[in-house]
């Protein structure tokens, strides 16, 4: 009895060092990578990101705090957000299994480079992920190793971000007024003038021409209509022959916008609907093409009588 017992001991003893030592050994197996490898503290110090995919797109940022796509666009804000976000954010899951490793980073190596500089320090990696988008990859320049990333609460595939073109990552306003900077708005139909609405500030107020009595309320919501007015997307020649064959046509509509600050004044050309399509195609002062939300155009459309009282 005395030996079984000593056996016991033995054996409870071992048995703690095992799980001790098993313990110890996930804890460092689990330890071995840094969760934060691809993210910057500090987002504000970032002068530039390269991306390097299927286009060549450089977001910098100038002195004066400015982001342009290119040295050519404004950068849109909200995308601006994600994609700090994503860079302060990212965290490293796991690194993928020994088994694709190779092949996934053989896929990196070929798919998104990204290069962020802060003027302290460069972060190169190359951004992928899965067929289905439901995982992403992270590699960091000449290394072997892809990892598996996530943002903390979000599911969406986050590599998506690098795979956006020039024209997406762009600014989208096409109108951004106040009517207290307002000096006078038009919207004509070519071949239908007798609808065309001109709206001009006169002593302290607005006027709207061929109407007497006119309805303050509803001026003071349409014009409210023109504040960041956004296209859904801008588009090159040559996204979509349809498109490209109607914008040689004449408009449907043509709005004008005059503000006190001249170089804000802005002339969009709106074209016919085509059928089945959600979208309204139209073009900027500098002929860039763009398309709207069907239903958001329409609020602009407006003429003389919607406004009498």
């Amino acid at each position: 009895m005395h030996k079984n017992y000593k056996l016991l001991i033995l054996l409870a003893v071992l048995t703690v060092l095992s799980l001790t030592l098993s313990l110890t050994s996930g804890t460092k197996s689990r330890s071995n990578f840094r969760v934060d490898l691809f993210n910057l503290a500090d987002t504000s110090q970032i002068q530039s990101i390269k991306i390097d995919g299927l286009q060549q797109v450089e977001i910098k940022k100038h002195n004066e705090g400015r982001w342009q796509i290119n040295d050519r666009y404004g950068l849109n804000e909200n995308l601006k957000t994600v994609l700090l976000a994503v860079l302060n954010q990212v965290n490293v899951r796991r690194p993928v299994s020994q088994i694709q490793q190779e092949e996934i980073a053989q896929r990196l190596r070929s798919s998104t480079k990204i290069t962020v500089e802060t003027g302290e320090q460069t972060l190169e990696f190359f951004a992928g992920g899965n067929a289905a988008r439901t995982q992403s990859y992270f590699m960091l320049e000449g290394d072997n190793q892809p990892y598996i990333v996530e943002i903390p609460g979000y599911r969406n595939y986050i590599s998506g971000i690098f795979e956006l073109t020039e024209m997406q990552w762009r600014n989208r306003t096409l109108f951004n007024t106040h009517w207290r900077s307002l000096q006078s708005l038009t919207v004509s139909y070519p071949g239908n003038g007798g609808n065309d609405l001109n709206i001009f500030f006169e002593d302290e107020f607005f006027r709207v021409q061929n109407v007497a009595l006119m309805d303050t309320t509803a001026l003071i919501s349409y014009l409210a209509g023109f504040e960041l007015f956004e296209a859904n997307e801008f588009i090159a020649s040559g996204f979509n022959s349809a498109y490209d064959s109607l914008s040689q046509t004449t408009p449907t509509a043509i709005i004008e916008l005059n503000e006190i600050n001249r170089d804000k004044n802005q002339r969009l050309n709106v074209f016919p609907k085509l059928q089945d399509d959600n979208y309204v195609l139209t073009s900027n002062k500098d002929g860039e093409l763009s398309l709207v939300d069907f239903g958001r155009v329409r609020q602009l459309l407006r003429r003389p009588g919607d406004f009498t009282r």
